[in-house]
């Protein structure tokens, strides 16, 4: 039977990719920000402009008018909102991992305070003391404000809400979760969850621009691990991930 001897690229074929690879990324990062400065740029005058016709017709009573231009203003402001998410996701893929440890515990429960001072109800939450690790807490702790705010979120039409933050050990393996007694979301559709722009509810019933839970997708595959989650229509969801 003939052997077949299968050779690797040389070295220099291996540096070209890399070295393309490496102007490829800069080149895509000066874009996104060039696109923000030219986003940003008419969206401020804009808003300027509402700010004071809205000022005018306050002060004229032009109820209707007024109602029409306030709204302008808000899909301005989400605009702007969107374009900051966008820009956080494309730094995560870029920047370098500053390796440190911390107590994820502590800083979910930071987290959870912040959500509650700043939501229109307030939520009973459980965090799992004394969870360690270590990676870049940065990224964590971004990839843990999206995940809770997303439980917070949806949790703010249940009766009693409550999310919870904790650890499980799978297959010698730590398995962290956040978990609330939401509104859920249909298991047939899980697939949307992480993708940029795809979203399970509209914005009529919960704000949002689709980017976070792809945000939170990156940072975890940052850290050479997965994340997946679970739910059922009116009976909350889990969001499980792991980090290596």
């Amino acid at each position: 039977m003939e052997t077949q001897t299968y050779k690797s690229a040389p070295e220099s074929s291996k540096t070209s990719e890399f070295s393309a690879l490496e102007a490829s990324n800069k080149e895509l990062e000066s874009f996104c920000y060039a696109i923000s400065h030219d986003l940003r740029a008419p969206l401020r005058r804009a808003k300027s402009f509402c700010q004071a016709a809205m000022e005018e017709m306050n002060t004229n009573s032009n109820a209707e008018a007024l109602e029409y231009m306030s709204r302008a203003h808000k899909t301005m402001e989400d605009m702007n909102g969107l374009i900051d998410d966008l820009l956080r996701l494309s730094k995560i893929q870029q920047q370098s991992l500053q390796q440190s440890s911390f107590n994820l515990s502590t800083m979910a429960d930071d987290i959870c305070q912040q959500l509650n001072q700043s939501s229109k109800k307030t939520i009973k939450y459980y965090i799992c003391p004394d969870i360690t690790f270590t990676g870049d807490s940065s990224l964590i702790r971004i990839l843990l404000e999206n995940l809770l705010s997303n439980a917070w979120k949806y949790t703010q039409k249940t009766s009693y809400p409550r999310v919870e933050f904790g650890v499980a050990v799978k297959q010698n393996k730590n398995v962290f979760y956040v978990k609330d007694n939401g509104v859920g979301f249909d298991m047939h559709y899980a697939y949307k969850l992480f993708t940029p722009f795809q979203r399970l509810h509209s914005d009529n019933e919960f704000e949002g621009t689709g980017v976070g839970l792809a945000t939170a997708k990156r940072i975890v595959q940052r850290h050479n691990g997965g994340i997946w989650a679970k739910g059922a229509v009116g009976k909350g969801s889990t969001f499980y991930f792991t980090l290596e």
